[in-house]
């Protein structure tokens, strides 16, 4: 019963709003860092009933409409420019609103340098548009098979377009395991390659596609 509640528990994360999955609060947000008008916060969960871990929110505007920022996603050149820490991307399987994604990084110690194979899932409802995302087994990706690869990482990017004509990006990110690196080493780290991401997420929707493809190749 209780591996059951944990599979359920998983499930509604990836098809529901972070603001109504199924768990347990234990405590309020708090922020723990803001960078113009990104902010990072925290708030520890327990999911099951068993595990307990915490939730990241982010937060930010853009000047751009969701059709537009999607692409930041599902192009591998663009993701790879973007998403500090990133050596390599790869999108190895799209299904339109389906697609898998290989991506190679190089972290700072003390994190591994494993790499991730992460499936996103879009999905719209009136005027939000949700991209979800989870790690995934290299299984019936043969050539993967030797890789070792996050397995346990969940989350979600919701893009809700302003009167203005901004788009309020939000995202919720979980890691469903138990870290070794403390808290006050990982945080900071974490943060601002957050904070480096999101200012190379806004510099790219800045500019038209001619502009993001000679940047991108300015960069290779």
């Amino acid at each position: 019963m209780r591996s059951i509640k944990l599979i359920l528990s998983f499930t509604l994360l990836i098809l529901d709003s972070y603001s109504a999955f199924s768990h347990e609060a234990l405590s309020d947000w708090k922020l723990a860092r803001q960078s113009g008008d990104i902010k990072i916060s925290y708030r520890d969960i327990e999911i099951g009933d068993t595990l307990k871990t915490r939730e990241m929110r982010l937060s930010f505007f853009v000047e751009a409409a969701p059709d537009k920022i999607i692409p930041m996603f599902k192009e591998a050149d663009k993701l790879s420019y973007w998403s500090a820490g990133t050596k390599k991307c790869e999108v190895l399987r799209d299904n339109n609103s389906t697609w898998l994604v290989y991506s190679k990084f190089d972290f700072p110690w003390p994190f591994k340098q494993e790499d991730l194979i992460t499936k996103y899932t879009l999905t719209n409802s009136g005027p939000q548009t949700s991209l979800s995302y989870e790690s995934w087994t290299p299984k019936q990706l043969p050539y993967y098979e030797n890789i070792a690869t996050h397995k346990k990482y969940l989350g979600k990017w919701g893009f809700i377009p302003q009167k203005n004509g901004t788009t309020w990006v939000k995202f919720h990110s979980i890691a469903l395991y138990k870290s070794s690196i403390p808290k006050f080493i990982q945080d900071p780290i974490v943060q601002d390659t957050l904070i480096e991401s999101i200012n190379n997420f806004k510099s790219l929707l800045a500019h038209d596609e001619l502009q993001l493809k000679r940047i991108i190749a300015l960069e290779k």
